[in-house]
């Protein structure tokens, strides 16, 4: 299995007060949508959740913001119906803004964490399955520079502008700075570290979602009877092995069934 495949991102302006901000999507049916948030200041999101996607609802996955810190806000949603929506996100404080990172091929979300980090953002988070992508974002007030910024490496994969994975390293000069990365596959499930190893004095919340990789569909493929006692019954192809099709499960609302 491989991991889902990140389809686009789209991102609203980061350096305004404006709110509400809105970002124009295409989706897909069945893509996973994660919104992340940064803010300069306090207590930004305490009641707002994104909206748009005609026929899915966003929730919360983390949120965090305090006094000379910079916050931080997660969401996620499952499109039921593909289609072009714009987004729509509000914001009680400062200067502030968000993206939208869209995967196809994704089943749903798994683990999520967040961490108000000091220094070279370090933060934890355990996989609960095999090729899952995680994605990242954290702000931090106290404006490092990103011309240092380094991110840790998870499964091999070290994000970075050329390769695409780092989708932004932004300074907003007076406010803070923004960084924000994935990493494709994650691989083995269990506990990995995300962030940065530099640039170091960073004040800010960071958040880390893990996406789970989509299960391909089992293949029913009918047997002939007789010859060395094969049986007859239809069988599904999973995960290497030939199972009953009574067997097979799928992920509903993450999980399965």
């Amino acid at each position: 299995m491989t991991g889902p495949t990140l389809a686009a991102t789209y991102t609203s302006p980061l350096n305004t007060t404006a709110s509400p901000k809105t970002v124009n999507i295409n989706t897909s049916a069945g893509d996973v949508l994660v919104v992340m948030a940064v803010s300069e200041g306090t207590n930004p999101w305490s009641s707002t959740n994104p909206s748009g996607v005609t026929g899915s609802s966003f929730s919360r996955l983390q949120s965090g913001s305090g006094a000379n810190t910079a916050g931080a806000g997660a969401w996620k949603t499952k499109v039921v119906t593909g289609g072009s929506y714009t987004v729509t996100l509000t914001c009680s404080d400062q200067v502030w803004g968000y993206l939208v990172y869209r995967f196809s091929g994704a089943d749903d979300i798994g683990a999520s964490s967040i961490v108000n980090a000091s220094g070279a953002p370090s933060l934890g988070l355990t996989t609960t399955e095999a090729n899952s992508a995680i994605c990242y974002i954290n702000a931090d007030f106290n404006e490092s520079s990103v011309g240092s910024r380094t991110w840790r490496a998870v499964n091999s994969i070290t994000p970075t502008s050329g390769n695409g994975y780092e989708k932004i390293g932004q300074l907003v000069s007076s406010h803070y700075a923004v960084f924000s990365a994935y990493w494709p596959d994650a691989g083995a499930a269990g506990a990995k570290t995300t962030g940065l190893s530099a640039p170091s004095g960073q004040q800010g919340y960071a958040i880390a979602v893990e996406v789970l990789a989509g299960e391909a569909a089992g293949l029913i493929v009918p047997v002939r009877a007789g010859g060395l006692g094969v049986d007859a019954t239809p069988k599904c192809r999973v995960a290497g092995e030939w199972v009953a099709p009574s067997a097979v499960k799928r992920r509903v609302s993450g999980a399965w069934v």
